[in-house]
């Protein structure tokens, strides 16, 4: 028959274990959420840029000034940035 204090000690290295894996597994995701967040930042960029790009070609026939467009690609980001966070 086991006895309380065997069954302690039990637990005891079961929760090591477990702590060990857990420890394991939040580093895993930990770096896949960084990977995420590069994609996502890159994917963001190339987004931008791109409407950066049309906006540009329309707005060159409009006569907007280079500073809107600037104002516009920023608002653009924060706006992306805001539905992430």
């Amino acid at each position: 028959m086991i006895t309380n204090k065997e069954r302690i000690e039990n637990l005891e290295t079961a929760l090591g274990t477990v702590q060990d894996q857990l420890s394991k597994l939040e580093t895993i995701i930990s770096a896949k959420l960084q990977q995420m967040e590069t994609s996502l930042s890159k994917t963001t960029d190339a987004l931008l840029s791109k409407q950066e790009l049309i906006s540009s070609h329309t707005n060159s026939s409009n006569g907007r000034s280079q500073h809107a467009k600037e104002e516009s690609r920023g608002s653009g980001r924060s706006l992306l940035l805001r539905y992430m966070f």
